[in-house]
């Protein structure tokens, strides 16, 4: 009886010694995209999220138009018209870039081009949270010509740019005695700038000399009486 149980008691001991248990909570999980486990949970780096860190976030960019006229941006082949003032958005996932090309330039009422045109293009890259803005400004370059005609009876008939120098621009155009701001485009900032107008009838003449602070999105309306 004693061999019995003596045997019995052995067999138990064993039994307890050969069981294993862990006690690391992080054990056999696999945090995905750099992240580490901590208290069996995963720690997951900027821009990633979910149990396993296996969630990319997804977030934006978006372009706004600070010009004075609309902006065409062409983003993988498709092009969008962004209003003045407006912004566009487009979205993507963290780390990932995007290409743009845009460009913006002052026409008349029949489409013709006045002025120059201005143009933008860069990469950028999708932010880890939120919104990236991107503000598309006219550079101190250039500036934006206006013209309001306050007269009586006279309307404007060719406005010189850059009169008596060199590049000059010509513009064959009518600005009506409405009282109305109208946009002439965008033209190069020069030393000693000089803007002549002639009027319609003939006999009359406006010069401007318009100075610049040297800032982004510039603008010059010449008044005329």
């Amino acid at each position: 009886m004693t061999a019995v149980m003596t045997a019995i008691l052995f067999s138990a001991v064993i039994f307890s010694a050969c069981k294993k248990s862990s006690s690391d909570p992080c054990s056999g999980i696999t945090c995905l995209n750099g992240g580490t486990c901590n208290g069996g949970t995963c720690s997951c780096p900027t821009g990633y999220s979910g149990t396993f860190c296996g969630t990319i976030a997804t977030t934006s960019i978006q372009y706004n138009n600070k010009a004075y006229t609309p902006i065409i941006i062409t983003v993988n082949g498709t092009n969008l018209t962004i209003p003045v003032g407006g912004s566009a958005s487009y979205t993507g996932t963290y780390n990932s870039t995007m290409s743009y090309t845009a460009y913006t330039y002052m026409t008349t009422v029949s489409g013709t081009q006045i002025g120059s045109q201005v143009n933008w293009g860069a990469t950028k890259t999708f932010p880890s949270s939120g919104i990236l803005s991107v503000d598309l400004d006219v550079d101190p370059s250039l500036y934006f010509l206006e013209a309001q005609d306050n007269s009586t009876s006279l309307s404007t008939q060719t406005i010189y740019v850059n009169y008596g120098s060199s590049p000059l621009n010509t513009i064959n155009i009518i600005i009506p005695n409405d009282g109305m701001k109208y946009g002439l485009g965008y033209y190069s900032m020069i030393a000693g700038e000089d803007i002549h107008i002639t009027s319609n009838p003939t006999g009359y003449t406006w010069d401007f000399n318009p100075i610049f602070s040297g800032g982004y999105n510039e603008s010059f309306t010449c008044i005329l009486y």
